[in-house]
């Protein structure tokens, strides 16, 4: 198991279907499975899914001595997925902002394309998480500059791109062309892919398109 292997390491699962988008915020059969197999590792703190079109979250806090719900370990659970908008998406995509020193995780979403940001309640919010949490190794200790580390840093994610390949790979080259010309902006760190790349796995004309 890598998360007992580096127990020490903070960790973030990307899947393809986590989150279903329903009123009650509830896993899909294949995301409650992963939750059930990982909950019991204290370096887990978040999980990150498209497939179903929509924005969606979740949180988890769980015990795994007294099997109770408490705030020992909490795992968050975002879902974004555009595909159904206008031109598979219009370029949306989510920038998660880490910041060390407040304690807390920004959700932004951005379209490039459109240079427009989506300021609902579930497209920009803040999580708090501890980033000095004496269990595990502090966001400092796991890079040889520790100024650096103290400093706001940026995950990527771009949600389900198979319309674009497909139909329109200028908007996924607007996206991953902005995120070339962000690197050092938002001190971007790791870019992640939720899936679908393609719509059709074995157009090489797709693929193309998406590499």
């Amino acid at each position: 198991n890598l998360l007992q292997t580096y127990s020490r390491h903070r960790a973030i699962v990307v899947s393809h279907f986590i989150l279903t988008y329903d009123a009650n915020d509830s896993f899909s059969q294949q995301g409650q499975n992963i939750y059930n197999a990982l909950k019991d590792n204290p370096n887990l703190f978040l999980m990150l899914s498209g497939h179903k079109q929509g924005e969606n979250m979740r949180t988890d806090i769980y015990n795994k001595e007294s099997g109770t719900y408490n705030d020992d370990y909490r795992i968050y659970s975002l879902l974004a997925d555009f595909s159904d908008r206008l031109n598979g998406g219009n370029g949306w995509l989510r920038i998660l902002q880490f910041s060390p020193t407040n304690n807390e995780i920004r959700i932004k979403t951005y379209s490039p394309l459109l240079d427009k940001w989506e300021t609902d309640e579930n497209s920009e919010f803040t999580l708090p998480y501890n980033m000095s949490d004496p269990v595990l190794s502090s966001i400092e200790d796991q890079t040889t500059n520790s100024s650096v580390a103290k400093e706001d840093f940026s995950i990527i994610v771009l949600p389900d791109t198979q319309v674009y390949s497909e139909s329109f790979p200028y908007i996924f080259n607007v996206q991953t062309q902005w995120i070339v010309d962000n690197y050092e902006t938002w001190n971007i760190v790791y870019v992640a892919h939720t899936g679908d790349i393609v719509n059709n796995h074995y157009s090489t004309e797709e693929w193309g398109n998406a590499s």
